[in-house]
């Protein structure tokens, strides 16, 4: 299993572009937080439909 690099909720989310998966841990819960990058025209694509 890979190892996820780990964030707090505090974390600016900036910091989740680098990664494709992290886990941010909070007081009470950790989640796993999958980032996906989307092209703009792909966006502007979604929004018109």
């Amino acid at each position: 299993m890979e190892k996820l690099p780990r964030l707090t909720p505090g974390s600016k989310i900036y910091q989740l572009f680098d990664y494709k998966k992290v886990v941010v841990e909070g007081k009470n819960d950790d989640f796993i937080i999958t980032i996906e990058k989307k092209e703009k025209t792909a966006r502007k694509r979604q929004n018109t439909v």
